[in-house]
């Protein structure tokens, strides 16, 4: 716990009055004794300081704001919340930019001011707008380690109603205080710390539990909620063809609507941190030119504020996840840091879940492929043993699919084939094999085929595929081609040989020299016998090679 040394004035009061402040400095001490023995809940600590102060100054009313580091605001309390009365956002922010706890706590000094009717730091609730009262107001800081951790504002109706013993009496509040204010703020950002990393841990366990995209998606929304409280919630995934984000799921305002719109990357502060892969916060999307209304337009919610963070996987941009609209305060830095966290978890599950979707569709369409093909189709492993075979093959070879694939592929050829198994390793992925041979079947029967024999490999793992195409009825063709073919050449050669015996006998019983015009036709239709003679011949020499 952090404490400091109570720093009391005394040398500015009157005799009268230091006896009464020393025993509201004391009352002070007893109070915020027993908050820490409470457990030091900011809930707790704020208004009791608040109101303690509020009776000691005799005040109307006051307020007190808590700031980080970066001085942004944390924690507000307004006495007058107790009434029922509410504040928005935007007001605090005013009183953090221009008002009077926004200066005091950046220049670290206490002020005081007479009359606010004068004075431009001083910014009226939203409710004393209609009704121009004067008021004096004091504001001291929260001073710890030399950096203020927010302020203290008591007011009262009327001007001139404070002097420097109350400012005096305010600062020593103040620094007492703060001790305790930080410890509770501590506390609380301990918690707060502890309970991240709890959700950090869980949504990690709960994301990569699932490849499904859309559950992991959806359980990351859930998760981001329970810290974020905001209105709306979505993420965007990055569509590689069109270079877009298309919003996937939402929660919260408009989450229906959202699911679909599709963001180009140039437009938008999601697609700013798609394009830029960095974490974005913007507190007031009417100052930002990023921003990009089209998705106000569909949901019918306007955006004030949001947050931004993009989910990348080895420098690839997977999509944007998004925060619109805190439902209470502002969205800080801190929410920021654990959106990009609860990003970073979810990138690499939806990668996976990404990469095991792009797995199963190819799997899905090698399968219709592989089924579907009107020729049987054998995987085996480089040693032949048989792994799959499509649905052709086990109807072409009468086998039973728990009975075939106990096979070797070479068990399917009859021994004369003389088939051997390719050498895969030297074999290119593109090369295929092609050879004729004989396929038993279930019942011993031989089909003549035509093989097509090509290594492949699916995933890991390698395989040799064997493609069949039945060529039997080619093969019964082309024997009664090859029958008729030497029946017609057997049969031409026998009336052929009559003709030119018969020509040759007629050249000599009519003489030579005899008949001119008749020795001339003998000689013609001699030698076209014998050329016709000698096709034939060429032609069985040529069925004889083939």
């Amino acid at each position: 716990m952090i404490s400091q040394p109570l720093k009391i004035p005394v040398q500015s009061f009157t005799e009268k009055t230091a006896s009464e402040r020393l025993q509201t400095l004391y009352l002070v001490n007893t109070m915020l004794k027993q908050v820490e023995a409470d457990g030091l809940q900011m809930s707790v600590v704020l208004p009791r300081i608040l109101d303690l102060a509020v009776k000691q100054l005799d005040a109307d009313d006051g307020s007190i704001v808590v700031v980080n580091k970066d001085l942004e605001l944390e924690h507000a309390w307004l006495n007058s919340l107790i009434a029922g009365s509410t504040i928005n956002n935007t007001f605090l922010d005013d009183i953090m930019s221009r008002g009077l706890a926004g200066q005091v706590i950046r220049t670290q000094k206490p002020a005081i001011i007479t009359d606010t009717s004068d004075d431009k730091r001083w910014l009226p609730r939203p409710e004393d707008l209609q009704t121009a009262v004067s008021r004096s107001v004091i504001c001291t800081p929260f001073i710890v380690r030399d950096r203020a951790i927010g302020a203290i504002t008591i007011h009262k109706r009327k001007a001139n109603q404070f002097d420097a013993q109350d400012l005096d009496l305010l600062t020593a509040i103040s620094n007492q205080a703060a001790s305790t204010i930080e410890n509770a703020r501590l506390f609380e950002e301990k918690q707060r710390q502890l309970q991240i990393s709890a959700l950090l841990h869980n949504a990690s366990r709960i994301i990569n539990s699932s490849l499904d995209i859309n559950e992991i998606m959806q359980s990351l929304l859930t998760q981001m909620n329970e810290f974020l409280n905001a209105e709306a919630l979505s993420i965007a995934l990055v569509d590689k063809q069109s270079s877009e984000l298309v919003y996937q799921v939402g929660a919260g305002a408009g989450s229906n609507e959202i699911v679909g719109l599709r963001l180009p990357a140039n437009q938008g502060v999601s697609g700013w941190v798609m394009t830029n892969n960095e974490p974005v916060l913007v507190a007031d999307t009417r100052k930002d030119p990023r921003f990009y209304a089209q998705g106000d337009e569909r949901t019918g919610h306007p955006t004030r504020a949001m947050i931004c963070a993009p989910m990348q996987f080895k420098g690839d941009v997977l999509g944007t996840i998004q925060a619109i609209n805190p439902v209470e305060g502002a969205f800080t830095h801190e929410d920021l840091n654990l959106l990009t966290n609860l990003a970073n978890i979810a990138s690499s599950a939806i990668a996976n879940a990404q990469q095991f979707a792009r797995t199963q569709a190819a799997e899905a369409r090698y399968m219709r492929l592989f089924q579907d093909r009107v020729d049987p189709i054998i995987l085996t492993d480089l040693d032949g043993n048989l792994v799959d075979a499509n649905r052709r093959a086990l109807a072409f070879l009468g086998y039973e699919r728990e009975v075939l694939l106990q096979k070797n592929v070479l068990d399917l050829y009859p021994a004369e084939a003389n088939v051997r198994l390719p050498n895969a390793a030297r074999m290119n992925t593109d090369e295929v094999r092609v050879f004729n041979s004989l396929l038993i079947n279930h019942e011993g029967q031989a089909t003549h085929v035509e093989v097509y024999v090509k290594r492949t490999q699916y995933g890991r793992n390698k395989f040799i595929q064997w493609i069949y195409h039945d060529i039997s009825k080619h093969v019964e063709l082309e024997e009664m081609r090859q029958d008729l073919t030497a029946m017609l050449f057997h049969d031409l050669q026998s009336p052929l040989g009559n003709v030119i015996s018969s020509l040759e006998l007629l050249s000599i019983e009519l003489g030579a020299g005899e008949n001119t015009a008749v020795d001339i036709m003998l000689e013609i239709a001699t030698r076209s016998s014998q050329r016709l003679q000698t096709l034939v011949r060429s032609l069985l020499d040529i069925d004889s090679l083939e």
